[in-house]
């Protein structure tokens, strides 16, 4: 476990703006991503790669990890300036205690009530012509699949399907046997997060063909995820197996 390793190496905090947790300085400088003039330079450096919708990383409101502060009342100002740059906002839902449907199914209500009506808010046009808001739901895996089916099946005992706020939702697939449990939980598709090939079943881009086909055969969309390059052995220095190089952005 990662938690075992890092009992192995120094703890202790960095001391910015010198001395920041990451392999590489921003050309930015070091930075508060709260800073609207930030959002602002990563919202035209987004535009700029040709990228049209931006996937934000949600709590709830006063709700947090156990690194950050909360964050949903940033969430107009993202939407403002992504429209700033005629970008989309989706949004990606983390995993909190005690996480379940019902839990879900209030903060899918309370997304779209507070902020579906933002020019900037992410629809997606589906095969049968239905324009609905997407979710991605991390650690979709830590919850059970009769679970998520309470939610996502049309007979399930929560469910958000046919209702004002049914959408497209979709799981993170780490592991093969994955697959049919997103199935089984009623989920639209699946994506793979982690952009190091090797590092999970999901992110090892020769698996990706078997994927998408799982996902053709039982009408799912396939999203794999891809970056320019990882390493994070600053924080995690246990971790350099998962380094990979950006070869001069050759490499994603």
């Amino acid at each position: 476990r990662s938690s075992d390793l890092a009992n192995n190496y120094p703890k202790g905090k960095h001391n910015p703006p010198d001395d920041i947790g990451s392999s590489f300085f921003p050309e930015l400088g070091p930075y508060s991503s709260r800073d609207p003039s930030v959002i602002d330079a990563h919202m035209k450096q987004i535009r700029s790669a040709s990228i049209g919708v931006v996937a934000l990383s949600w709590y709830q409101p006063k709700m947090a990890d156990e690194n950050g502060e909360p964050t949903d009342d940033l969430v107009p100002t993202i939407l403002d300036i992504a429209q700033r740059y005629k970008l989309k906002v989706t949004f990606h839902i983390e995993p909190y205690k005690d996480r379940n449907d019902r839990s879900i199914y209030s903060n899918i209500k309370y997304i779209i009530d507070t902020y579906g009506s933002h020019p900037a808010f992410y629809r997606y046009k589906t095969n049968t012509g239905r324009i609905v808001p997407m979710f991605y739901i991390y650690d979709s895996y830590i919850t059970h699949p009769d679970t998520w089916a309470n939610l996502l099946t049309a007979s399930g005992s929560q469910s958000i399907r046919n209702t004002p706020y049914d959408g497209i939702f979709l799981a993170l697939l780490v592991e093969e046997k994955h697959t049919t449990d997103i199935q089984r939980s009623g989920f639209d598709g699946m994506y793979t997060y982690f952009a190091t090939n090797g590092f999970s079943y999901g992110s090892s881009h020769q698996n990706w063909p078997v994927l998408k086909a799982f996902c053709d055969r039982n009408n799912l969309i396939f999203i794999p995820s891809v970056g320019p390059g990882y390493i994070d052995t600053s924080i995690r220095p246990w971790n350099s197996q998962n380094t990979r190089n950006r070869v001069r952005s050759e490499e994603h």
